[in-house]
């Protein structure tokens, strides 16, 4: 209330003819019969406005599982990558490896984006989604095959061949 009347008395004192106009603007958003700010429209405002956030959030995030959220990250992933959006599949793979960090084939498809990608940061990052991907499940062959070619180009043969040599050993006759 102190503070209103100071306004009010500067403001005259300024601008006469913009001191009414200032003066209601600020009592309107300050004051009412019941006392500052208890403007019954700017309480229902607010409440509506908080109510509505806390129910749509709570509402959004208890409605699917764990791994129901993660099937529905991975079919956007996929879509995304088939339309070669690879930044927006990236980050539904990402929400796939949020979810379950121990998902192989989640760390190799963020492989893939990043080796289409190219950049220089993500070819280091491909290769250490490649290198999880066969800590995680050796059996993903195409994992092997990428990591070894990364270490090829790295001059490093004696990797290269311990990941190529597991891929001729799951799978002999494959040509």
């Amino acid at each position: 209330m102190k503070l209103g009347k100071q306004y009010n008395i500067m403001t005259q004192k300024m601008k006469p003819h913009l001191a009414q106009r200032r003066a209601f603007q600020w009592s309107t958003f300050t004051q009412s019969k019941d006392g500052p700010m208890r403007n019954s429209w700017l309480k229902t405002t607010m409440s509506v406005i908080v109510t509505f956030a806390v129910l749509t959030t709570g509402w959004g995030c208890s409605q699917m599982s764990a791994e129901e959220k993660k099937a529905e990250h991975e079919k956007r992933g996929q879509t995304y990558f088939a339309e070669e959006k690879y930044r927006e599949a990236m980050i539904e793979y990402r929400n796939v490896v949020q979810i379950d960090p121990k998902d192989a084939d989640a760390h190799y498809q963020l492989a893939l984006i990043h080796m289409k990608l190219g950049g220089m940061n993500d070819i280091q990052q491909a290769f250490g989604e490649l290198a999880k991907t066969v800590d995680l499940d050796p059996s993903i062959q195409e994992a092997q095959l990428k990591l070894s070619e990364f270490y090829l180009l790295a001059r490093q043969p004696k990797k290269a061949r311990k990941h190529a040599d597991l891929v001729l050993a799951s799978a002999p006759q494959d040509p």
